[in-house]
């Protein structure tokens, strides 16, 4: 779900452009605002953006694909977790939006559960995969162009797509005019304030082209509380994973185009797709936040 044009001349939270260089690669460059600290992606070569895609398509579209579906599968078990949470917030349930809704398989789970869902996804593919495979109501389109009604939802699910956005900040502000008053969104990204950020640097595994944000515990709530969210709960969460999804990380880190055959071969034959395990590294940070009558101007923002 990236931005078609990103510039990382100035931060998107405060307007800075002085910056200190984090991380130089091998993968991407990681560049942090000398003013908010917010991190954000370098400038990248189209050398590295297309070695990324190579690992991803290395077996092929319909490889990918399948590792896309079986991906979904294997986090549904994790994310519908949230529902229970947001029960005891919400016990009547009510409408719910899930921002980059992908293949429907979790925002399906939440329908099972009682909940009266939408979904909004800008991929053609995995959204006619959404509609046709579970009759979902998805709009094809970012959110911000989806046409939706001010103040229209109970609660707003945001997994693994605020990385991605070139202005995360007005992104939420643009949520939060979304969400009926007191409703609640669910966010979940990577943080970058771990013992694996400090010791991997660039070969961490959620370091890739296609996140353009970088975020810490500090600058994600710094930025909900000024959009006008209230952190009601933290939670440091894993993932539920195939082992071939492991050994596709695995290649991702080799960077070698023999490796990533090698690796893919060695997967297939052996069926690790069929095989879950679930890992918490505690590098991933799921926030449930509630929206407030009012957002913080820039110099009330609470200390973190």
């Amino acid at each position: 779900m990236v931005e078609s044009i990103y510039s990382p001349e100035a931060c998107s939270y405060c307007g800075s452009r002085s910056y200190s260089t984090v991380v130089t690669g091998p993968t991407v460059p990681i560049i942090k605002c000398a003013s908010c600290g917010l991190m954000r992606r370098g400038w990248i070569s189209e050398a590295v953006k297309n070695a990324h895609l190579f690992v991803d398509y290395a077996g092929g579209t319909e490889r990918h694909r399948r590792q896309r579906r079986e991906k979904e599968v294997a986090h549904t078990i994790d994310f519908l977790k949230i529902s229970d949470v947001l029960e005891e917030y919400l016990p009547r349930k009510g409408r719910f939006l899930e921002i980059g809704c992908a293949m429907g398989t979790t925002l399906n789970g939440f329908r099972q559960r009682g909940w009266n869902v939408t979904g909004v996804e800008p991929d053609q593919w995995t959204c006619e995969h959404a509609i046709a495979r579970y009759g979902l109501e998805v709009i094809c389109a970012p959110f911000e162009e989806a046409g939706l009604p001010r103040e229209s939802f109970d609660a707003v699910l945001l997994l693994h797509v605020i990385e991605h956005l070139n202005d995360p900040f007005k992104a939420l502000k643009q949520i939060a005019d979304l969400i009926r008053p007191s409703g609640f969104l669910v966010l979940e990204t990577p943080r970058y304030d771990t013992v694996t950020f400090r010791l991997l640097k660039g070969r961490e595994r959620s370091v890739i082209a296609d996140h353009i944000h970088y975020f810490t515990r500090p600058t994600m709530l710094m930025m909900c509380r000024d959009a006008g969210f209230e952190v009601r709960k933290i939670e440091a969460v894993g993932r539920t994973v195939t082992v071939d999804r492991l050994c596709f990380y695995a290649a991702k880190f080799s960077r070698s185009q023999r490796a990533t055959k090698i690796i893919n071969g060695f997967s297939d034959f052996l069926h690790l797709n069929r095989i879950r395990i679930h890992i918490n590294l505690h590098d991933m940070m799921r926030l449930y936040l509630q929206k407030l009558n009012r957002s913080f101007s820039a110099n009330e923002i609470p200390p973190v």
